[in-house]
């Protein structure tokens, strides 16, 4: 996959892959353009997603099994006006995913200044909570409505103060709630 933004290369990942997500950060952009996306299929199955959404808003991945296997089978863009939160009850969180059965990826990059913070995270079923691809929280199993807490230390990613944030969720029977 490669993607320019203005004719100025952003991701440059030409070769073989399966199943890779490549992010980018594009920093402050305002008015209209030009966003080019080119990818090839070597063999397997080809598919590509390619979205921009504001810092802090998420980007939802959503998949037909519990192991977050494949290619997504839907994607949705989801505003950031508080925490992350889909509370589905018995029925499916977006039209074409089943409502057992499933799980979703949520991925979202958010200012956060060094420091300690509290990491909370609720769901029924499995719950994995990343950040910058370390892993928080791991309740990868069955189980009700439960939150897990762990108190983390942000230290600067590179002079920088945005991080990568990555919820993964799966749904074995029932009501569904993250």
């Amino acid at each position: 996959v490669r993607l320019r933004v203005d004719g100025t290369s952003k991701i440059d990942r030409w070769s073989n892959s399966s199943g890779y997500i490549n992010r980018v950060l594009l920093g402050t952009l305002s008015g209209s353009h030009k966003v080019e996306t080119d990818y090839y299929e070597n063999t397997g199955n080809a598919f590509v997603y390619s979205d921009i959404v504001p810092l802090g808003d998420w980007l939802a991945y959503y998949y037909n099994n519990e192991d977050l296997e494949g290619q997504p089978a839907k994607t949705r863009h989801i505003s950031s006006d508080g925490p992350l939160s889909e509370n589905n009850g018995d029925g499916s969180p977006i039209s074409g995913i089943q409502s057992d059965h499933f799980s979703s990826k949520y991925v979202t990059a958010k200012h956060l200044k060094a420091g300690d913070y509290i990491v909370r995270g609720r769901a029924d079923d499995g719950i994995q909570v990343l950040i910058d691809g370390k892993p928080i929280i791991d309740r990868w199993k069955n189980g009700s409505y439960k939150e897990d807490a762990v108190k983390v230390h942000i230290s600067d990613n590179n002079g920088s103060d945005v991080h990568w944030i990555e919820v993964h969720y799966f749904e074995n029977t029932g009501e569904s709630a993250i």
